[in-house]
């Protein structure tokens, strides 16, 4: 079974957060997150001012000494592959995530699955940025 987690933009000021937890009963508030000093980070009702993002279950193959596992691959990640699409982006549709692909012009959707099922790792894809944060990879 995977891990549930999230993590959230700003799109105010421009920033990711890790999520730690989420009160789904008042609101869809963020009831806390990773850094103390991170302005979501409150115990009163405030209305949504960020975009949740859902964690996969699954890691690029790019094993770094921040990520010796490789990167945990999120809602709107942008991954760049072996193939000769320029990029896939991870979306959550019809109830599963699925790689949305552009060909050119041609735009669709693709399976989502991991090629190496015991590491959970996605194999010859890269995370190389989000959606949020670099739209001109787009």
């Amino acid at each position: 079974m995977r891990e549930i987690k999230f993590r959230a933009f700003d799109p105010l000021y421009k920033t990711m957060k890790q999520v730690n937890s989420i009160d789904w009963t008042h609101n869809y508030k963020v009831s806390s997150c990773k850094l103390d000093d991170f302005r979501w980070f409150n115990g009163h009702d405030t209305t949504l001012d960020f975009i949740l993002m859902q964690y996969t279950g699954l890691r690029d193959e790019k094993r770094t000494e921040e990520f010796p596992n490789g990167q945990e691959i999120y809602e709107g990640d942008i991954i760049s592959t072996d193939l000769k699409r320029p990029y896939l982006i991870v979306v959550f549709r019809n109830g599963c995530f699925v790689f949305e692909c552009n060909d050119g012009e041609a735009n669709y959707y693709d399976i989502f699955t991991s090629l190496d099922f015991e590491v959970n790792q996605l194999k010859f894809y890269t995370i190389i940025g989000n959606i949020y944060e670099n739209p001109e990879l787009l």
